[in-house]
């Protein structure tokens, strides 16, 4: 039955109420405004982002490639964008000045992976704030591509990399190949494999996993058969390079490790995950089968835009919630500068150990078998102490400027490096600071020249005056040491060889020893 013209009319209206019309260049120069203001105002984050992306080296090369997605969905659905502009929703202040302070304590503390995280967020905030909610939520899914070029799926790695493992363990067995597995390495009668983080698959991934959304989101209008899509374009991505590695592993079986597989096999991966587009484009094109008019999951909004006419007169740039959006963003650079102008009255001199500690003779630098692995540090100092044919090596890494190119806590900084792996976690009672404040444990050299060697060690960190022993406490402290105008920490780790297999005597002298060594330490690290 036809719709008489007087209620068409009033379906109109219901449609434009609280929208206003905008013309596309308008729209895409604010918005060009827009993300250049979140760029600066954030650029530690967006310079992080860069060499991220400018180094082809790395998993998320394709960065710039996901930017220029996002430019081009925004022309491509510029129609339904304009038919979204509302007025400022002024309520996204609060939201936004959040996320601008949570961004500064990330800042504060170096956890760059998760400032990197929240800038889509703020931007599509900031969006929100000038062009109202409904212009937000549409362009939500059009932003979301750049988390794909996010360093956080870095944290996936080990657990592709264990995937990785359980496959070629699988896929050798059912080869019969004579090969012994042993956690990430594969050895083979002419040599050994290891399948490394780089092995994981994480760079065929992501680009799958951008392939497959950009092809469903321009494709489907059903958002089933866009995450069938996904799930299956990430699943061939990981079976095709547990089928590289298996190539990979026999080459080198097969040839005594003298094939060209072995030692270049970059270009080959990318071959094998060329293959694998082939079955993910012949679902892909099955899944468009059926498929209705509409082309994507955002409705076309080009009909609408012609009902409503053209009249873009009816839209004033929302001056005041720019410069509100501008105002907010700055609290960032605006903190950090006010921050960076303090004197730094963390200590700045390294620590020097004690001569004569009663029993205890020190006998200069160690030549240690074992040291934390601690990049960037500004200053480590070994030292190796001896008393009745016992030895206490202590170590410390110190760092006097904390920022977010040297820090303690860093994803590549840990205490122990191979060879050497935790044997048992015990635990000694000291009597004097930092008494619980410490982490006490049993290390193995499992390869070394005269049988398994086990050294007891204990650690904790130094940061800003205050000791603690998880990264998120060092972390915490970090933050307030900065308002404290403190930007010193350090790793202190103290250890001896054991004699026996519960290290007893070992534990013993290292608390003697320390016992002796805390007031040295706590009047070096506690300077107010």
């Amino acid at each position: 039955m036809p719709i008489p013209t007087e209620s068409r009319s009033n379906s109109k209206q219901q449609v434009s109420v609280g929208a206003t019309s905008i013309s596309a260049p308008k729209m895409g120069v604010i918005l060009f405004l827009l993300l250049t203001l979140v760029i600066i105002s954030f650029f530690p984050s967006s310079l992080t982002l860069h060499q991220k992306w400018f180094m082809s080296g790395e998993g998320y090369s394709h960065g710039y490639l996901l930017l220029s997605i996002c430019i081009y969905l925004v022309f491509e659905k510029r129609d339904l964008l304009q038919q979204a502009v509302q007025r400022p929703r002024w309520i996204l202040a609060f939201p936004l000045t959040v996320l601008c302070l949570t961004w500064v304590v990330l800042n504060l503390a170096g956890i760059q992976t998760l400032q990197q995280l929240l800038m889509p967020i703020i931007f599509l905030t900031v969006c929100g704030l000038v062009f109202g909610l409904r212009f937000a939520i549409i362009l939500t899914p059009i932003i979301s591509f750049i988390f794909l070029g996010i360093p956080i799926w870095d944290y996936a790695i080990p657990l592709l990399q264990a995937m990785a493992v359980a496959a070629s363990r699988a896929g050798l067995t059912l080869m019969s190949l004579p090969v012994f597995i042993k956690d990430i390495w594969v050895t083979v009668p002419g040599g050994q494999f290891e399948i490394a983080g780089g092995c994981s698959g994480l760079r065929y991934l992501l680009v799958s996993l951008t392939l497959s959304a950009l092809y469903g989101f321009l494709s489907y209008s059903r958002l089933w058969k866009i995450l069938a899509l996904i799930i299956f374009a990430a699943t061939m991505s990981l079976v095709f390079n547990w089928l590289r590695i298996l190539i990979i592993i026999y080459a080198g079986y097969a040839t005594q490790m003298k094939h060209s597989l072995v030692s270049d096999h970059d270009n080959f991966g990318w071959l094998i995950f060329a293959i694998s587009l082939i079955p993910l484009f012949f679902v892909a094109r099955k899944l468009e089968s059926n498929e209705e008019i509409e082309k994507s999951i955002l409705p076309d909004a080009k009909n609408e835009t012609e009902d409503r006419g053209k009249n873009n007169s009816s839209f004033k740039t929302p001056y005041m919630a720019i410069i509100v959006a501008l105002l907010l963003t700055s609290i960032a650079p605006a903190t950090l500068i006010a921050l960076d102008t303090q004197n730094n009255k963390g200590n700045q001199l390294a620590f020097k150990f004690p001569l004569y500690l009663k029993q205890w003779d020190y006998k200069g630098r160690a030549i240690n078998n074992w040291l934390p692995h601690y990049e960037n540090a500004e200053k480590i100092i070994t030292g190796s102490y001896h008393s009745n044919q016992s030895n206490i090596d202590i170590s410390i890494h110190h760092y006097f400027n904390q920022n977010q190119d040297n820090e303690l806590i860093y994803y590549l900084n840990r205490v122990l490096n191979l060879p050497w792996k935790e044997h048992i976690n015990t635990g000694i009672e000291l009597t004097v600071p930092p008494k619980e404040t410490y982490v006490n444990i049993i290390i193995a050299n499992e390869n070394p020249t005269n049988g398994k060697k086990l050294k007891s060690v204990i650690y904790w960190y130094e940061v800003a005056g205050n000791k603690t022993t998880t990264e998120l406490g060092a972390k915490w402290l970090q933050i307030v040491g900065l308002f404290n105008t403190r930007r010193d920490a350090a790793l202190i780790s103290i250890s001896s060889d054991c004699e026996d297999i519960d290290c007893a005597n070992a534990n013993e002298q290292i608390k003697a020893f320390y016992a002796l060594l805390a007031p040295s330490i706590e009047a070096h690290f506690n300077i107010h």
